[in-house]
């Protein structure tokens, strides 16, 4: 039990460090500099930059991300999505 606890925890610190890096990448790096990548984030950049600014990129991301969320759902199972939302 005391092993399976302290793998769980690792596993969701780096989880939350790989997305502290990635929203860092994202908002000092690509956003200031108006690289466009690809995959959710990019599109989501590429209408907050054709709106004039108006939509925002986070907001976007997490609008895109639903049926992806969803998606892995219906592919992976619910154990999988629990982890992913966590």
């Amino acid at each position: 039990m005391k092993g399976s606890f302290r793998r769980t925890f690792v596993e969701y610190f780096f989880i939350t460090i790989g997305a502290f890096i990635m929203s860092l990448g994202v908002g000092v790096f690509l956003i200031d500099a108006k690289v466009v990548p690809g995959g959710v984030t990019g599109l989501s950049m590429a209408v907050h930059y054709l709106t004039g600014n108006e939509i925002s990129v986070g907001i976007l991301m997490w609008i895109l991300n639903i049926p992806l969320f969803i998606w892995g759902i219906v592919e992976l199972g619910k154990s999988s999505a629990s982890r992913t939302a966590g």
